[in-house]
């Protein structure tokens, strides 16, 4: 299992503030500052829900673990799940 979260403050459609944390990708909880890097100021779009997720996916380095599933699906997984948070919370 994984689990992520948002918390955004939207201006004229644009991202004033962000923060993203997801877990289990490691011992703990973790803020993906990287992602917020490439929202942060930028107006929503799809392009660049896209490229959130792209990057969530590519900086989570999470265990593979027998309960949990493979390394590889719980990235592939976690792009999925940021992007849908952040079409929520945009919509």
């Amino acid at each position: 299992m994984l689990n992520a979260a948002v918390a955004l403050v939207l201006e004229n459609g644009v991202i004033k503030e962000v923060g993203i944390a997801a877990g289990p990708i490691g011992p703990q909880p973790v803020r993906l500052r990287e992602v917020e890097q490439v929202l942060q100021g930028q107006k929503v779009t799809p392009e660049v829900i896209d490229e959130a997720a792209r990057v969530a996916a590519a900086v989570a380095r999470p265990r593979d673990s027998v309960l949990r599933g493979s390394r590889a699906y719980r990235q592939g997984l976690l792009g999925v799940m940021v992007r849908r948070i952040l079409a929520e919370a945009t919509a």
